[in-house]
């Protein structure tokens, strides 16, 4: 998904990402594919580079080694985000990283937060199961997010954003469960100078 991938490259690099393209720009000159002054100007680059959109085009062009370069960018760790239970308390996780797969929140007589706002969405989105029960879970999604939720309200409430997102953003599915409880999806506001 581009918005997805477009964040994900805004990611700052490792040492051990910028070891990965260093060593496939040593295997294009190895084989001929990059001259030796091409192979110094990229290493330059590479040693210079801060985030992963800084090193995806020092290997763009180099044919099979493009595919080494996605496997990389997939490499990004993952963040676990730890299920969120509240029994008459209040929790909350805000993870900042890479996040996919399943996030489950449960409310019984207390609040869950589950705030994406700054977290990277994997390729295939996330989904959250949420289940409210004489209380509330809270969700937030990135401004770009879209969003779909389903469930069943008994005697609660269930509250989508009021518009689904992007079709070409990020994935949230919730999954929904309130009994006089309620469950509620946020979208973080666009800052000020984001896109």
């Amino acid at each position: 998904m581009p918005g997805d991938d477009q964040a994900e490259l805004r990611l700052r690099a490792s040492d051990a990402d910028r070891e990965r393209v260093a060593g496939l720009l040593g295997e294009a000159l190895a084989d001929g594919r990059l001259t030796v002054d091409e192979h110094r100007e990229r290493i330059e680059l590479l040693y210079a580079s801060r985030t992963h959109d800084e090193l995806t085009p020092l290997t763009a062009d180099l044919g099979s080694g493009q595919r080494d370069v996605e496997r990389q960018r997939s490499a990004v760790p993952v963040e676990r985000v730890a299920p969120q239970v509240a029994i008459l308390s209040s929790t909350m996780a805000r993870p900042t990283g890479r996040v996919q797969g399943r996030i489950v929140g449960v409310a019984v007589l207390g609040e869950a937060r589950i705030d994406l706002t700054y977290a990277s969405l994997g390729e295939d989105g996330v989904e959250i199961t949420a289940q409210a029960i004489f209380g509330s879970v809270d969700v937030v999604v990135p401004p770009r997010a879209r969003v779909t939720m389903t469930g069943f309200p008994l005697a609660g409430s269930l509250s989508p954003t009021r518009e689904p997102g992007p079709a070409d953003g990020p994935h949230v599915k919730v999954s929904a469960f309130a009994l006089l409880g309620s469950v509620t999806i946020h979208r973080a506001e666009v800052k000020e100078g984001d896109g």
